[in-house]
């Protein structure tokens, strides 16, 4: 029986919609951190040094709701501004140690709620998912801004050692895509 185009559509739909949730879920179950703030913690840890304003486009917050976000999260003791070696006006973000913690359990939770999603799948099941999805993700993004986006919640260090599907598509790293 041949799927309807519109069909695919609803179960990719679907998916999405569970996969968000059980991210939501997984970053609640670190801590209290609701909104934006576990995608901020996820995101200074695989770019430290990041300035508020770029915090602000990867997460579609704007300045001041992000400055309101990141002056929480220094107060938590989570996140540490210091002047930018670049720009001196400009604020660096980094994560603290306990901050670096927070986000280690925030990408554990995440692990083990998306991990439950695949469980019924069979390895060779499980290797052409992930094919389709390499294919999916390598023409989402267009600019690295968007890949940082799209990634805003990813643990690097699987795509670090097997490449990421979503960096690739953007081609080379330009060191003002994303700092100060």
């Amino acid at each position: 029986m041949a799927l309807r185009e519109d069909t695919t559509v609803n179960l990719l739909g679907a998916l999405g919609v569970a996969v968000t949730d059980r991210i939501r879920d997984g970053v609640d179950a670190a801590g209290e951190h609701g909104g934006q703030a576990g995608a901020a913690l996820t995101t200074i840890g695989i770019l430290p040094g990041l300035s508020i304003g770029k915090l602000a486009e990867v997460l579609g917050l704007t300045h001041p709701g992000t400055v309101r976000l990141v002056e929480r999260l220094v107060a938590e003791d989570l996140v540490e501004k210091t002047p930018s070696a670049e720009d001196g006006r400009t604020m660096a973000l980094k994560l603290t140690p306990l901050g670096r913690q927070r986000r280690r359990d925030i990408l554990n939770q995440r692990q083990r709620r998306l991990q439950a999603l695949l469980e019924n799948l069979s390895a060779t099941e499980r290797k052409q998912f992930d094919g389709l999805l390499r294919k999916i993700l390598g023409h989402l993004p267009v600019s690295r801004r968007e890949a940082h986006a799209v990634c805003r919640y990813c643990d690097a260090g699987p795509c670090f050692r097997n490449g990421c599907p979503v960096d690739g598509a953007c081609g080379e790293p330009q060191p003002s895509d994303l700092r100060v």
